[in-house]
């Protein structure tokens, strides 16, 4: 496995965001979210179309909008984008 820094883009494209310790990072990827409605704390949200960033940490996954909204979505939820 290659070590990477911060800001290096990955073969599979996704940016390092931070490094804990090697090889553990904080990556990140570009997505726009293709569901019509997603449901958060049994309200229901449209954010067809919204783009932001797809993170994944140690073992955990998420999607923040540009407007800083965190939300857990399935990967059928949204597309990744170049």
């Amino acid at each position: 496995m290659e070590d990477y820094k911060v800001g290096d883009i990955t073969p599979n494209g996704f940016e390092v965001v931070s490094v804990r310790y090697k090889p553990e990072y904080k990556m990140r990827k570009r997505v726009r979210i293709i569901c019509d409605y997603i449901w958060c704390r049994n309200e229901k949200l449209d954010y067809k179309g919204v783009m932001g960033y797809y993170y994944f940490d140690s073992g955990y996954n998420w999607v923040e909008t540009d407007d800083g909204k965190q939300l857990l979505l399935k990967e059928y939820e949204f597309e990744f984008v170049d």
